[in-house]
């Protein structure tokens, strides 16, 4: 619904708007870095006085959800760092740091194989079987689901089955406990893509709103290669830092 008609009557008319902005940013429609319309196209769309839409704007402003600047209008802002997902890993080590604050919600379990669209997503020959993992990555300290989790290990691993449910941390650190491997390379690939319908379900979002999707490959230091995971996240909750140097 949009234009004045969305505007709830049981709220002050800047709250729903301000409401209504903020849809629009979490769920893609108003990506980061985007302007939002000026006041006064606000104003027209909505049916709404300046004061009104003023005052949304500046509960958004409020929530860090929009930057403004007099003479330049308001740009959607990345969100605080307490509402995004934010990935710094620069090594194996690094990302077994995180999961220490992480936990997955596992939905399903068991050997499939994996051909078509999805052996495509996850880099895979189509057609083999793999040990499948899908669940929900959660924060432990946040209610906010971080991203939906495939994991494709490795068949050759596949006695792991029974001990994923109970499993806290990376599911390839388990490869290595149970089996005496080492894992020695891990290649990452970010992308963009789309929520599904079960996704946008789990994740909060809507199905077709702009996601981030991180696909990792793990290696054993023989080349065999263990586990392919692919974990997608709502774009407007996604945030990745480089640091570069020169030497």
């Amino acid at each position: 619904m949009t234009g004045a008609n969305a505007l709830a009557e049981a709220e002050p008319r800047y709250v729903a708007l301000a409401r209504l902005l903020k849809t629009r940013i979490e769920t893609g429609s108003l990506p980061v870095g985007r302007r939002l319309p000026s006041e006064k196209d606000l104003s027209e769309e909505f049916a709404a006085s300046r004061h009104t839409v003023r005052e949304a704007l500046r509960l958004l402003r409020e929530e860090q959800l929009i930057s403004s600047r007099k003479g330049s209008g308001s740009v959607v802002s990345i969100p605080p760092a307490s509402e995004s997902f934010r990935l710094d890993a620069n090594s194996i080590d690094d990302l077994v740091a995180y999961a220490v604050d992480m936990y997955t919600e596992i939905r399903q379990v068991g050997i499939e194989d994996v051909d078509g669209r999805e052996a495509t997503r996850a880099g895979l020959r189509g057609g083999a079987p793999w040990l499948v993992v899908r669940g929900v990555a959660r924060h432990r300290r946040r209610q906010r689901p971080v991203c939906c989790s495939d994991y494709y290990i490795n068949r050759t691993f596949a006695d792991l089955e029974p001990a994923i449910p109970a499993r806290s941390g990376p599911i390839f650190l388990l490869i290595e406990e149970r089996f005496g491997v080492r894992i020695a390379q891990m290649d990452q690939r970010i992308a963009g893509a789309s929520l599904s319908h079960d996704m946008a379900v789990e994740l909060g979002g809507e199905a077709g709103e702009a996601a981030i999707e991180v696909r990792r490959t793990y290696r054993t230091a023989e080349g065999l290669l263990a586990q392919v995971s692919v974990h997608t996240h709502r774009a407007c909750f996604f945030q990745q830092t480089i640091q570069m140097r020169r030497l």
